[in-house]
């Protein structure tokens, strides 16, 4: 399974605009990161699609770039963020949540 998502990793690689800072540490540079924001930021019942994320573990549970997620928790004061993929919830930290850039859809 590993496999399948560096194959992704590696086929969605692509550069940005240069118009925008992006961080280094992601493996995904979108084609431009103004209009990115991490799940941290992201308003809470909001489907958003994910852009960028470098955490393995998350990937696995489907946080892949180009999966549709909805936000169904994410109150600032806690530390951590329920999402939705298709009828599953997840709970991710928010140290790990920074790190995934998301889209709206």
């Amino acid at each position: 399974m590993f496999k399948k998502f560096k194959n992704i990793i590696n086929r969605e690689r692509h550069h940005h605009c240069g118009s925008c800072e992006f961080r280094k540490s992601h493996k995904i540079i979108p084609p431009c990161a103004d209009e990115l924001i991490s799940i941290n930021d992201a308003p809470e019942q909001k489907r958003v699609i994910v852009a960028a994320n470098s955490d393995i573990k998350t990937m696995e549970m489907g946080l892949y770039p180009g999966s549709i997620i909805s936000l169904t928790h994410n109150n600032p004061q806690e530390r951590n963020i329920i999402v939705k993929i298709h009828d599953q919830r997840y709970v991710i930290p928010r140290e790990i949540a920074k790190n995934i850039m998301v889209k709206s859809q």
